[in-house]
């Protein structure tokens, strides 16, 4: 059974219910207000560059429609059973990339996006579960959810279904949530929420790449470095018997050395930081129509300027003995640790102020990484 509370404790929470068992939070945000009108996720929905999903429920069945959609298509639906899911709305109304503050008892990086649905009476998703951990924040009206127990990899699917939903949905509980109320998803928790009256829901997720995926990228990145002369080789120790038998023996030598080039902790963690800064969408970070130099962007500073992230980077750093390690949008930089608290400032500001750009500014090794950020789009200069 789903816990219940309405006396949320972080503590406690990351101790007994994160990554673990799922959490019902009544009131989380008291007096929520939402920072986003659903007439303006229809506006998003049109756009080109913005991830967008029509779901309808039609014939007993679930329908997947994927956008950019146009105002005619919103004009011909009907008034129940359907929901618009917006991705990634964070990186386009400030507002909504506030929520996340709300969980900065979490690491920042760790959070994937923002997804916005909005539901008209009857509207869903249909009965799946995520792979990864889920915060599902209720704006206006209400949604009833009904959760069941963790599935595991046979879990069976819908066939022919872009939607991944489950053949075999058993509901545990249900519980309707109200506005402000959060519920909390582990992964592989099966999950199915219906709007009761029209809706809006808040998707929190998080990243959790698999070891398929972490295994590619941590041996890709060690592949651009070897020699391409490294190659299989092996002793003979004794005569072949039969022509096509390939001996265990003769690829010991190899199988250790394959393994020693995986073996090393700092590789992969330093790829790591830079796997976990990868943007979501790199095609939304563009570089300035003119670059600038470590001069002109000092002086642009110190006249005013205003200094932003880029509302698709992602940043985050990494203390190895004595060296700090930066990442932003997948590169890497490494910096004396006296830079420890520019590269936190760096970290967890989204507009800097004239404070926190004093912080910055005086650590040399920052500055010039300044100038790299700028010219790659992932600082920009605000006047």
């Amino acid at each position: 059974m789903i816990d219940e509370t309405d006396n949320f404790n972080q503590g406690e929470f990351l101790a007994h219910y994160w990554h673990k068992q799922p959490l019902l939070i009544r009131s989380y945000l008291p007096d929520f207000k939402d920072p986003i009108e659903p007439e303006e996720l229809a506006g998003l929905a049109c756009e080109e560059l913005i991830e967008s999903r029509l779901v309808r429920y039609e014939h007993n069945s679930w329908q997947l429609q994927n956008g950019p959609f146009n105002e005619a298509h919103f004009q011909q639906l009907p008034k129940q059973n359907w929901t618009l899911l917006i991705q990634a709305v964070d990186q386009w109304v400030e507002q909504v990339a506030d929520l996340k503050k709300q969980f900065s008892y979490l690491p920042d990086w760790r959070i994937e996006d923002v997804m916005i649905s909005y539901a008209t009476d009857g509207g869903g998703v249909g009965p799946h579960f995520d792979s990864y951990d889920v915060f599902l924040l209720q704006g206006a009206g209400s949604r009833r959810w009904q959760i069941g127990p963790r599935c595991d990899k046979d879990a069976a699917l819908v066939p022919n279904s872009d939607l991944k939903l489950l053949a075999d949905f058993h509901s545990q509980q249900e519980f309707n949530l109200g506005s402000g109320d959060v519920l909390y998803l582990p992964p592989r928790i099966p999950h199915h929420g219906v709007s009761t009256g029209n809706s809006l829901c808040y998707s929190i997720g998080f990243r959790a790449p698999s070891f398929g995926e972490m295994l590619l990228g941590f041996t890709d990145q060690l592949i651009h470095g070897l020699d391409e002369e490294r190659r299989f080789s092996s002793d003979q120790p004794r005569p072949a018997q039969h022509a096509g038998e390939i001996d265990p023996d003769t690829l010991n030598e190899t199988f250790t050395a394959l393994l020693g080039l995986t073996d090393n902790q700092e590789k992969f963690l330093l790829w790591f930081g830079c796997n976990a800064t990868e943007p979501k969408y790199p095609e939304l970070i563009e570089p300035p129509e003119t670059a600038l130099t470590l001069n002109e962007v000092l002086r642009e500073l110190k006249a005013g300027c205003k200094l932003a992230k880029c509302p698709s980077s992602r940043f985050a750093y990494m203390q190895l003995s004595s060296v700090l390690h930066l990442f932003v949008n997948g590169r890497h930089f490494s910096v004396p640790i006296s830079a420890l608290g520019s590269a936190q400032h760096l970290c967890n500001c989204t507009k800097f102020e004239a404070s926190d750009v004093e912080i910055v500014l005086p650590i040399n090794e920052i500055q010039p990484i300044l100038e790299v950020l700028l010219n790659q789009g992932s600082l920009l200069l605000e006047k």
